[in-house]
């Protein structure tokens, strides 16, 4: 049985050219208040994993659609702090196997969804 969880943050994520044209001090703040939304809703999971592939889906409402990854850095702390959740031990290979960068996606709303699913070792 698959084993699988997405953590769906609907804010509108800070692109990675804009995110590199602020001050370190708004870098951080910015991770931060992702990064939290993020934990938010990994503290609401009961499931842990062990190994994993990550799929991340970046979704918007109108405009040009950005590059593919381009909300990497808005992934990264999500990530990070879906980690320090307690919902998967660390980020390092030891525990993911892969992650992916789907095409953003236009829907009736911002938001960048993290998907874990469990794989064999």
């Amino acid at each position: 049985m698959e084993i699988s969880h997405t953590f769906l943050v609907k804010e509108r994520a800070v692109l990675n050219n804009v995110y590199h044209s602020k001050h370190y001090k708004k870098q951080a703040e910015i991770r931060k208040f992702f990064g939290e939304l993020f934990s938010y809703e990994a503290m609401k999971c009961k499931v842990k994993f062990n190994f994993v592939d990550i799929v991340v889906d970046h979704y918007i409402v109108n405009g040009r659609i950005p590059d593919t990854g381009s909300a990497w850095m808005v992934s990264k702390a999500g990530i990070d702090f879906i980690c320090k959740a307690g919902v998967l031990p660390d980020d390092n290979p030891n525990y993911v196997r892969s992650i992916k960068f789907n095409s953003p996606i236009k829907t009736d709303f911002w938001g960048v969804g993290i998907s874990f699913t469990e794989v064999d070792v």
